[in-house]
């Protein structure tokens, strides 16, 4: 073999050079890929945490929220239950009520007042009248003052 034969076998430096600038490129761009790849991976992963942590607060206050609806709707039942409670209470009392009005008859008590136990009714003189403020009625807690 000749020098020119074994050249053409061989590459030459430059070749060689270049094909090493290729491998050098090619691994610099892995690299830089692989650099991203990792940020990538860091900020998923950092996404991923801040993803669930906003899941777990989203799902909490869900369930705050249907634990203190559910507080309100028993309380609001139990107090609808007081109110019926109420209200036949009411109608218990109404009822007894009218019963003992309608069982006094007043012209009985009139009879056996002014028969039985000689009561009479006042004289005019015997009436003295006070103004009120407001009540129907007044409670004597001291003599009454003297009209002269």
């Amino acid at each position: 073999m000749n020098n020119q034969q074994l050249a053409q076998n061989y590459p030459s430096v430059e070749r060689k050079s270049a094909k090493y600038k290729r491998t050098v490129r090619k691994y610099n761009n892995e690299v830089k890929k692989g650099n991203e790849t990792i940020k990538n991976n860091i900020l998923s992963k950092k996404v991923v945490f801040w993803t669930i942590v906003s899941s777990i607060l989203v799902l909490s206050s869900g369930a705050f929220s249907i634990h203190n609806q559910t507080e309100f709707n028993q309380k609001l039942n139990e107090m609808n239950h007081y109110e019926n409670e109420l209200n036949v209470l009411i109608d218990e009392n109404d009822a007894y009520e009218n019963r003992i009005d309608t069982s006094v008859d007043l012209n009985k008590i009139k009879e056996e007042a002014t028969g039985r136990l000689g009561m009479t009714y006042p004289q005019k003189d015997q009436v003295e009248t006070y103004q009120t403020k407001g009540n129907d009625y007044i409670r004597q807690f001291q003599d009454l003052p003297i009209k002269k």
